[in-house]
């Protein structure tokens, strides 16, 4: 009995045990941890359902609680159930539309997350009967279908002939994806503006929107009034199959009052600024403004005083019909005005047009800027004769390079090699109607004289800012004495007021006599000379000119042999028939030509030290060898030698034994 009663209670503790730790009340269960951070959405499911179905959406994530909630984008927030802090439940309502629904998770503290693939909701799709075979279910029963909401225009009011942006969204509330997608301008009475014919964008999933602009232009004979846009789309699913939907958008087109306006909306002119009596080339840029055609339009170049004088075309240009916004060019040659004062000038221009067959006339005016009077200056730039110095009887080609840097050219210019004096005239040079004479006068000294033509050539026109190269042939007199000589060149031109001009310029040549030196070799060389045997030479200046020759030095140097002595010399002034000499002894090394060159410097006129060089030349031999030599033979006998006596008696002995004699 004491027993039973024992296992009763141990039986009634166990019960007591089990039931307080289902109930929690033996010990305390551990409670998850507050959620931290903001809420986000890894997943859900299921991604895609009919519409015909009730489901159950089940969102996974982090960060959840149970305030959190789950809203359907579109349709609102769902009555949602706290799984935990990763897991959230909410019934999906039967017979939502097809189409993408963007899923998210609300909460108040934690923010919204939202997930990154929509739910796809489908439509019924009605099942064939009878059946006959079975038919695999499709993936994406339906089709794409595009439709174009939320359309603004920018401006909303234009007038015919402006552009206007349409901004539209397009959206898919098909249940396929649209491919493909091309936006058309449909006909009417808009065309597209900035070559913007078509646009091409992106695939849209059912649901899905794209936001697009397109710019468009009214024509002219748009009627006032709300104006229709038609929009063509163009699409296809992806099996390939291609689909059109239309739309429709609107703009107010303005009634505006049609008239033209034409004006001058630039000009130029060439030259500028223009010289007074030339010739000049108008250019008139001519705009009609309006929104009417200007038709029979005519340029006219007049007014009092006017700076521009009728051309070869007159001062009137017919320009023809001008429609409205464009712009034509008139050109028409004019001559400026020889009594044109220097400075800015008003000059007047008309424009005449008829406007629905009424005579318009609208007057301008441009400014013409006229030169000052201008003139030709002439510049010797550069000159060569092609040597640096010289020589009396020398022939060389004189280079000139002439520069116009004036203003106004210089025509039927003439070149004369020398001095002109004139009376009357421009410049020291006579005009032709002034009755004035030119003489032509040589080079001074006659130093130089021209070859293959006179001291005169024709170089034509140099003009402004140009420059022209001459080439003239000419020979150094041999009798002019060393020096620098200035060789006169005169320009004569005929200015841009047909007058005739004068310019004198010259050119300095630098001439040097050399010294009348008569070089002798005293003893000469051999015509041939042995390698090894010295040379000596002595070499004779004499001095034939009229004048001190300046002798300072002489070098002297061999080719194929050596200088013994007398290789750098001093030398004194030279007077005139008076000589000098110079001993120097060579020594040929090698066999070959062998050469002996005396350098005499000296100081010419223009106290610049110069040299002459003397060469002399003979050919250097290797002389005969030695013959050698042979003594005589000897014509008196010697005594005989004497035989030793070790030698006699050795034979006695070999013949005693019968073994020699």
């Amino acid at each position: 009995m004491m027993r039973l009663l024992k296992n009763s209670a141990l039986m009634l503790a166990l019960i007591v045990a089990l039931w307080l730790v289902g109930s929690g009340v033996a010990q305390d269960e551990p409670q998850p941890p507050t959620a931290t951070g903001p809420v986000s959405i890894s997943s859900f499911e299921p991604t895609q359902i009919l519409n015909t179905d009730a489901r159950t959406l089940s969102v996974f994530g982090a960060n959840f609680a149970s305030s959190t909630t789950i809203r359907v984008v579109g349709v609102g927030i769902l009555s949602t159930s706290f799984i935990n802090s990763s897991s959230l439940t909410a019934s999906l309502p039967a017979n939502l539309p097809p189409g993408g629904y963007t899923i998210q998770v609300v909460d108040a503290t934690r923010g919204t997350a939202t997930a990154g693939i929509p739910l796809t909701i489908f439509g019924p799709t009605p099942t064939p009967f009878p059946i006959s075979t079975f038919q695999p279910p499709t993936f994406q029963p339906g089709q794409p279908t595009l439709i174009i909401r939320n359309f603004s225009a920018d401006p909303e009011a234009i007038a015919p002939g402006e552009s206007v942006a349409l901004t539209f969204e397009v959206v898919n509330v098909g249940s396929r994806p649209a491919e493909g997608i091309t936006i058309l301008l449909g006909e009417g009475s808009f065309t597209p503006a900035l070559g913007q014919a078509s646009v091409t964008i992106p695939t849209i999933n059912p649901g899905g929107t794209f936001n697009l602009s397109l710019t468009v232009s009214a024509a002219a004979s748009a009627e006032p009034g709300p104006a229709t846009i038609p929009i063509v789309l163009t699409f296809r699913d992806f099996e390939g199959e291609q689909f059109t939907s239309n739309a429709t958008l609107s703009v107010t087109i303005l009634d505006i009052e049609e008239a033209s306006q034409v004006t001058i909306t630039g000009y130029s002119i060439e030259p500028d600024p223009v010289d007074p009596g030339q010739p000049a080339l108008l250019r008139v840029d001519v705009t009609n403004s309006g929104n009417l055609t200007a038709t029979r339009a005519l340029l006219r170049v007049a007014g009092e005083n006017s700076i521009l004088l009728a051309g070869e075309r007159g001062d009137s240009l017919p320009l023809g019909d001008i429609p409205a916004g464009e712009t034509v060019t008139a050109e028409l040659p004019m001559i400026v005005n020889a009594s044109a004062e220097p400075g800015p000038k008003s000059q007047a221009i008309a424009l005449t047009f008829f406007q629905n067959d009424e005579l318009q006339e609208v007057n301008s005016n441009i400014t013409i800027r006229v030169a000052n009077p201008t003139s030709a200056l002439l510049l010797l730039e550069a000159y060569s004769t092609g040597e640096d110095v010289l020589k009396p009887g020398d022939q060389f080609t004189l280079t000139l390079a002439l520069a116009n840097v004036g203003d106004a050219p210089a025509s039927n210019a003439l070149i004369t090699f020398g001095t002109v004096t004139s009376t009357g005239g421009v410049g020291g040079t006579p005009d032709p109607n002034s009755g004035g004479s030119t003489t032509t006068d040589g080079i001074p000294g006659n130093a130089f004289a021209p070859l293959g033509s006179g001291n005169t050539i024709f170089i034509g026109t140099i003009a402004a800012g140009g420059a022209l190269d001459v080439e003239q042939a000419f020979i150094v007199n041999g009798t002019v004495r060393s020096g620098i000589y200035n060789l006169p060149i005169t320009v004569r031109y005929r200015t841009a007021a047909g007058t005739t001009a004068q310019e004198n310029l010259q050119a300095s040549v630098v001439v040097v006599a050399p010294p009348r030196l008569q070089p002798t070799l005293l003893n000469p060389l051999p015509e041939v000379a042995n390698v090894g045997e010295t040379i000596p030479l002595t070499l004779e200046l004499v001095n034939n000119g009229a004048a001190t020759v300046d002798l300072t030095r002489v070098v002297i140097s061999v080719n194929n042999g050596e200088i013994v002595e007398g290789a750098e010399q001093e030398l004194s002034p030279l007077r005139t028939e008076r000589s000098a000499t110079i001993d120097v002894i060579v020594l040929p090394s090698e066999e070959g030509t062998f050469a002996v060159t005396f350098e005499v410097f000296y100081q010419d006129d223009l106290a610049n030290e110069r040299n002459l060089e003397l060469v002399f030349e003979t050919e250097a031999v290797i002389p005969p060898p030695m013959p050698e030599f042979t003594p005589p033979p000897d014509f008196f006998p010697t005594d005989p030698t004497p035989e030793p006596e070790d030698d006699l008696l050795s034979r006695l002995l070999l013949g005693f034994l019968g073994l020699g004699s």
